[in-house]
């Protein structure tokens, strides 16, 4: 029965899919609303441009490693398009990670941003960073970057622990916090203006329109959500009635 449960998810999941990709193929991130942190971003971007700062984009230290989670690929989008964005700026941007596979990854996406801006020749290996195989290491590793005057925003997309607010410190430094674990959350969200709560983690590709799939992806898991709701409300309903 667990079985058939979840081989008809996996299907309605895929179906779904399928279909809004196809409804909203012409104009796919029509009718999503807008993130608030994900604006402030934008304006943060244009600043580092505008003045010659740089941002650093941290991905957490959970993909492989500890308990195995996908959400240690919540910061990948991210990072894809601010690094498309900010190929020629006067700083090259930073990733920094607290996890082996992480830092492969990010440097492979950085890599293909330059590669993609026509700049090849401008990546450094040094923009991918591993900042420590441990999560207090990481935050040791992290922390010099946190108030390093040369940065003036820190984006942090991944799972965190909640220390790791300690980055968002210093006076006058834009900070964007995108963790999926709920402690963290809380404590990013007394500690900075700009942090996105319960299941905006998973909207940071459709915000920043990295790929279309994206969007289909974010209304796909609303759509289920709605049916898991609807599906549980008429098994109580079977149940008291006897039917079940």
């Amino acid at each position: 029965m667990t079985r058939l449960a979840a081989l008809i998810m996996i299907g309605a999941a895929v179906v779904l899919l399928a279909f809004f990709w196809l409804l909203k193929r012409k104009n796919p991130y029509a009718g999503l609303r807008a993130l608030a942190p994900f604006k402030a971003l934008e304006k943060a971007r244009l600043q580092a441009i505008e003045d010659g700062s740089r941002m650093v984009i941290m991905l957490g230290n959970n993909l492989l490693s500890q308990e195995i989670s996908i959400s240690g690929m919540g910061g990948m989008p991210i990072l894809k398009k601010l690094a498309g964005q900010a190929v020629l700026g006067d700083h090259a941007p930073i990733a920094m990670s607290g996890e082996g596979s992480l830092a492969c990854l990010s440097q492979m996406i950085l890599a293909g941003a330059y590669r993609d801006g026509l700049a090849p020749e401008l990546f450094s290996n040094d923009q991918s960073q591993f900042a420590g195989a441990s999560p207090l290491a990481y935050l040791a590793g992290c922390l010099a970057e946190g108030f390093d005057e040369n940065n003036s925003a820190l984006v942090l997309a991944g799972h965190f622990r909640p220390e790791m607010a300690l980055l968002a410190g210093r006076e006058g430094l834009f900070c964007l916090a995108d963790s999926d674990a709920p402690g963290a959350q809380a404590l990013f969200y007394a500690s900075t203006m700009h942090t996105l709560i319960g299941e905006e983690f998973y909207a940071g590709g459709t915000n920043l329109k990295t790929h279309p799939m994206q969007a289909a992806s974010l209304r796909t898991q609303d759509a289920l959500r709605v049916l898991i709701a609807v599906a549980l409300i008429v098994g109580v309903a079977l149940k008291l009635m006897g039917i079940l």
